[in-house]
């Protein structure tokens, strides 16, 4: 069993990586989601993609698509999405509160262990 831990930006990263399928690039849909901010888009796909291990979104299809493994990624997301949706919604919400939830997912991760991110940037483990 895997799990995701949601820190800040976490949701807005799923939100927008299952929103990119049907754009016909990925600077139409950094257009139409991300302020037109068409490289720090491409950047944050590449990371998750990264982090999942696997492609999700196919760029050679027009309109983009996801890939085989990108659509029960998707699937996943938007379980983890409904959740904690339901999550915000059952509890109250103070000022300054940083929330942490884990949900098991299938084969989708994405973000790996520390262990594994500190030798993925060249440093030793300690």
């Amino acid at each position: 069993m895997c799990a995701v831990t949601m820190r800040t930006g976490a949701l807005t990263r799923l939100e927008l990586i299952t929103r990119i399928p049907g754009h016909d690039s990925l600077a139409a849909a950094a257009r139409a989601l991300y302020g037109g901010r068409d490289s720090a888009l491409r950047q944050m796909v590449t990371k998750i993609e990264t982090a999942a291990g696997f492609p999700i979104i196919d760029r050679s299809s027009t309109p983009l698509s996801p890939t085989d493994a990108g659509h029960e990624f998707i699937r996943e997301a938007l379980q983890i999405l409904q959740v904690a949706r339901e999550q915000a919604a059952a509890q109250p919400h103070r000022e300054g509160d940083v929330r942490k939830a884990e949900i098991p997912l299938g084969r989708a991760e994405v973000s790996p262990p520390p262990a594994d991110r500190r030798r993925r940037h060249g440093s030793r483990p300690r």
